[in-house]
């Protein structure tokens, strides 16, 4: 079963959970594929404010959970060609202990609720010489890429006063979901 196969199942499972028969998922699925434009009550639905709705909360916090508390690793080739689990590689202990404030889990939680989302996820990366040391997930609303005349890509990134800061990519790690353009992913 693939995660696509995965996400449908529990997303089906959470709108019933939270009490949804046939009918109320399709007007739901109505309501948000409008994005942030007038529905039919007459309300504008946007991302920030979809989680207000119990049935997208309930899907996004259960995806969120369930994919946080699935164990990942790093895993290296070796000379035979099969793969295997590292543990002492420092991206492996990073992925294991991402930030001073969050847990794995609770990082991998705000990586996949930004997706579900937005379609992107971001996190800031901070190195110590060439050697990552930290990464810490952005809001998604908060960055947009973007490229220059001259093709480098480069993240404008929102401080917390609103102001735009260009922020390098070597800075910024990308999860995306499904797009068309190859720079950011569709909101779902």
């Amino acid at each position: 079963m693939n995660f696509a196969n995965v996400k449908a199942l529990l997303g089906r499972w959470a709108l019933k959970a939270a009490g949804f028969s046939l009918p109320d998922t399709a007007a739901l699925r109505s309501l948000l594929i409008q994005g942030s434009s007038h529905t039919h009550s007459g309300k504008v639905v946007s991302e920030e404010n979809m989680v207000k709705i119990a049935a997208a909360w309930c899907c996004m916090r259960i995806l969120a959970e369930t994919i946080g508390a699935i164990p990942w690793g790093l895993f290296e080739r070796n000379d035979s060609g099969s793969t295997a689990q590292t543990r002492d590689h420092p991206m492996a202990l990073l992925l294991n202990s991402p930030n001073g404030d969050m847990t794995h889990v609770e990082y991998r939680e705000a990586l996949v609720f930004n997706l579900c989302g937005h379609g992107n996820a971001y996190s800031q990366i901070e190195r110590l010489g060439a050697d990552v040391v930290s990464l810490y997930p952005i809001r998604s609303s908060f960055v947009t890429p973007k490229r220059r005349k001259d093709g480098v890509l480069y993240y404008e990134v929102r401080d917390e006063n609103g102001r735009p800061v260009d922020t390098p990519r070597e800075r910024i790690w990308h999860v995306k979901g499904f797009g068309s353009n190859g720079l950011e992913g569709l909101s779902p």
